[in-house]
């Protein structure tokens, strides 16, 4: 072979996993110690070019809080470019965490960047994460970022290494896909590792032209790119000799120890003659190498660290950031080093073997830490945030009357049932019974909106004597009742109703009618449900007269696998629910909702047995235990879905646990979400990979949203408020949504507890028919509102004038048009409102805010402006292309 117009780039870098197989400070300790080796290396040995320390820049902030007097140091040799820092602040996932998450950790990265006095490394490093989601070309271009290199998701057998990734929108990165063999550590481990166990120079060649030779065989282009950035590799100076090797036994060719980036730069030249990829990069490994398996199974490991997360998210994109402007503009005040400190937990949590749940139990437990961090900082922020609201009713200490002050998050205006719990004082004056001799008394009150119209409401829950808490210090002893009524909610902002006594009325304040129809059936004005004698339930659709019927059963495997992978073993026994004793209860009923209790009884093996020596070998225990899961599933009035809230108390151990959704629809494909968009999977498998390593399974990784559909458009969608990330749809017409995975291995222990899931677990999920006119984006903005729900704030001694409704920023028009948050700029001088469009086709609105406008200006995801939008004082339009991600600054005219 002619090597006289090839090249040869080295990269020499390290993959850092901030937390895995040991807990964040072990890692902190070794990654001490290493980039201390890089700059006293790199500063010894000045003809050592470059190093690149993967992409990610949070690992420079743990490095320094140890060691602060190297920052200098430091500085200088990033300044100088031989240390290459950036895009990301730490590697995540790309398919469980939300899009938003993953812009800011782009914008955090770049702000890491910028306080070294560099620009990013503009280069899409994502050498080891676990399947590609289809929009990662549209946020890379985001950030002006048109080159990627990726590990898993193509393989070597079907793929070159160099192709155009592009995403639904049209976006696209100049790409190169990793060897399969130890992907981003290649070179490391076919060479670097390998030197001193030869006993001569000749061998040292040999295994170095092996090396070579192999990757040419592979390329597709005259650049070649070797790779020396195995997981925690310090800096190799023997790469130096390997480079005077190389050209000695490849006359003519041209090598160095260089940045990646250039070396795509050469590929560029040969763009049009590359294989296009397009969406979502899933495909499962040929090879019998570990290190290039997709890891499929990890979107049901550990669902109580994603439901911790998915939550954590909604609190600070959904109600924090957004509450933050709308406090300031009422000419409140929030510190926005809360929003930037909840920010940081958050993204410590996102790693990819941290959020995928494949670490030990000591990792998950820290994250759990970080969003218990979260979770109170956002709670005291938006109590205060309430309290300061509040404080502006006129209140009077003669009224007896009480105002509920609702909130909603989203911008968007929602009409539907909401339940508070209105706490009353304990000298309430206002009772009756309705037994004569005084059983129970119960408060008289009646619910009003603003236009004087007395709202039907649900009692469902009366708690006497406890303590309630205000606001601050404030705590009282008083009555909570838990009622349910009909809001109309405006746009990001607060809606006010007035709990008064009707003085001139009878004493009495009840509401019968209820929106049961039997003791298993209940209607709304666009839903028949029905609870069946086995614990499932029937839906019917009264437009359109389709019926689903016997969704929501549960099946239960065996487990042997571990957080990366489910793994069933051969002598296993699949359950199915549908035989367990149930016990159906109506919980409450009344003019706003009815809710049915199902409560399973469903028996189970108790653990996997194994025993070395015997020979019978992986298998279920024959002693069983019972894992019971109650589930409160409720239509409500003008609700086209149902929803449902379930526990599981498990007691078992090695096993996993699905809900199953008949759907009746026979069709190829079925639809899941995915950060800023959503996915199209095949139904079923292919069964032409199982000669692979790792064959394709039913099951995938999505955002929560999963929806089925038939020819004419008509289908189901199982949406959830967070946690559930992992779905298969099968050719019966089935959706499955794994619960959760329960397993003791843990990489590199002899077992360990809490990924068994030991205890009681919560879910959180609505069953919705679909018409032929829904749309994905409708789709998602019911996970939006389940995800996020309301909060709700009272003001005691009300007068009872309502305080004006208030919006903060609405957006009207198709309801494709789906919202990640509105918070504050990175430079803060901008409020930032970030959309996207997951149809395949353009969506137009319009968006208003209650402020005077000064700018409007469309920019790219790093807030690098691209187009003046035109406005008039209070409102711009909106056209989003197909797929787009699109993001605006929006400045407010000051006084």
């Amino acid at each position: 072979m002619d090597y006289s117009n090839k090249h040869i780039y080295i990269m020499s870098g390290t993959h850092w996993d901030r937390e895995w197989y040991r807990p964040f400070q072990g890692f902190r300790y070794k990654l001490v110690k290493i980039i201390t080796q890089v700059i006293e290396t790199l500063e010894q040995h000045p003809e050592f070019p470059v190093f690149t320390m993967d992409g990610q820049t949070v690992v420079l902030e743990d490095y320094l809080a140890i060691r602060p007097e190297m920052r200098e140091r430091l500085t200088k040799l990033i300044q100088d470019g031989r240390i290459l820092i950036g895009p990301w602040y730490c590697m995540p996932d790309e398919q469980i965490i939300s899009g938003e998450s993953i812009v800011k950790n782009l914008l955090r990265g770049q702000e890491v960047c910028h306080e070294f006095g560099v620009e990013p490394w503009k280069y899409g490093y994502i050498c080891d994460i676990f399947g590609h989601a289809s929009q990662t070309p549209q946020i890379f271009n985001g950030f002006g970022i048109d080159k990627a290199l990726m590990g898993r998701g193509l393989n070597d057998g079907k793929n070159p290494p160099h192709f155009v990734w592009r995403s639904p929108n049209g976006s696209e990165c100049l790409t190169f896909k990793v060897p399969d063999w130890m992907l981003y550590g290649d070179f490391t481990c076919r060479v670097i590792l390998m030197l001193d166990g030869c006993s001569t120079e000749e061998e040292k060649d040999e295994m170095i032209r092996k090396a070579v030779e192999e990757e040419f065989r592979r390329t597709n282009s005259d650049t070649l790119l070797l790779m020396d950035a195995l997981d925690h590799m310090p800096i190799h100076l023997e790469l130096l000799d390997c480079c005077e090797r190389i050209r000695r036994m490849f006359p003519g060719i041209r090598i160095e120890i260089g940045n990646a980036i250039d070396m795509a730069k050469e590929v560029e030249a040969q763009r049009e003659s590359l294989p296009v990829e397009t969406g979502s990069l899933l495909h499962t490994t040929i090879t019998d190498n570990p290190a290039q398996r997709l890891i499929s199974f990890c979107g049901s490991s550990r669902y109580d660290v994603k439901q911790d997360n998915d939550r954590c998210e909604t609190l600070i994109d959904k109600w924090l950031a957004p509450f933050m402007l709308y406090t300031r503009l009422h000419g409140g005040v929030m510190y926005e080093g809360f929003l930037k400190k909840a920010n940081e937990y958050l993204l410590k949590n996102h790693p990819h073997d941290s959020i995928c749940g494949c670490s030990i139990d000591e990792v998950h437990q820290d994250m759990h830490y970080r969003c218990r961090q979260i979770k109170a900082l956002t709670c005291e922020a938006l109590t205060d945030m309430k309290h300061q609201m509040d404080s502006k009713v006129e209140t009077d200490p003669d009224s007896q009357e009480i105002i509920i002050r609702v909130y909603n998050p989203l911008p968007f205006a929602r009409k539907e049932a909401v339940t508070v719990e209105i706490p009353f004082p304990a000298e309430y004056p206002h009772k009756f019974s309705d037994n004569p001799h005084l059983f129970e008394m119960v408060n008289a009150f009646r619910i009003r909106d603003r236009q004087g119209n007395d709202l039907p409401y649900n009692l469902s829950e009366i708690r006497t004597n406890t303590q309630t808490h205000w606001y601050e210090e404030k705590y009282r002893r008083g009555d909570l009742y838990t009622v349910s009524f009909m809001a109309e909610l405006p746009a990001m902002g607060c809606e006010s109703y007035e709990v008064y006594f009707p003085k001139k009325e009878s004493v009495a304040t009840r509401y019968r009618s209820g929106l049961a129809t039997g003791f298993q059936t209940a209607e709304n004005e666009y839903l028949k449900l029905k609870i069946n004698d086995n614990g499932t339930f029937c839906l019917t659709d009264k437009e359109t007269g389709r019926v689903n019927d016997g969704l929501l059963y549960y099946v239960d495997d065996g487990e042997i696998g571990d957080g990366w992978n489910h793994v069933k073993p051969v002598d296993d026994r699949l359950c199915v629910s549908k035989g367990s004793p149930c016990r159906v209860e109506i919980l409450d009923d009344g003019p706003v909702c009815c809710t049915f209790g199902v409560t399973t009884q469903f028996q189970i093996p108790k653990k996997m047995e194994y025993q070395k020596g015997v020979a019978r070998g992986y298998h279920r225990s024959e002693e069983t235990e019972v894992l019971e899961i109650t589930s409160r599933i409720s239509l409500k009035s003008g609700s086209r879905y149902v929803e449902v809230e379930t526990e599981v108390n498990n007691l078992s151990c090695d096993h996993r646990l699905r809900m199953v959704f008949p759907t009746g629809f026979q069709s190829d494909s079925y639809l899941v979400s995915q950060p800023f968009g959503m996915a199209e999977f095949a139904v079923g498998r292919d069964a032409s990979t199982d000669d692979y390593n790792e064959p394709d399974e039913y099951e995938n990784i999505n955002r929560g949203v999963v929806a089925k559909r038939d020819g004419t458009g008509e289908g189901l969608a199982v949406i959830s408020a967070g946690g559930l990330h992992e779905a298969a749809a099968f050719p019966d017409g089935s959706l499955a949504v794994t619960m959760f995975r329960g397993f003791f291995k843990t990489v590199y222990t002899n077992g360990q507890l809490d990924g068994q899931l030991p205890g009681k677990l919560t879910f959180h999920f609505a069953v919705m028919p679909l018409r032929k006119e829904d749309s994905f984006g409708a789709l998602q903005r019911v996970q939006d509102v389940l995800a996020a729900g309301i909060e709700a704030s009272f003001v005691q001694n009300a007068k009872p004038e309502l305080p004006a409704a208030e919006s903060l920023l609405s957006i009207t028009g198709d309801d494709s048009i789906c919202y990640s948050t509105f918070a504050p700029s990175a430079d803060g001088n901008a409020m930032v409102l970030r959309l996207y469009n997951p149809e395949p086709r353009k969506a137009q609105g319009k968006v208003t805010v209650c402020f005077p406008l000064e700018r409007v200006v469309k920019a790219r995801l790093d807030e690098v402006p691209v187009e003046e939008m035109e406005h008039s004082a209070n409102e711009f339009s909106l056209c989003l292309g197909e797929s787009e991600i699109a993001t605006y600054l929006i400045y407010q005219k000051k006084n």
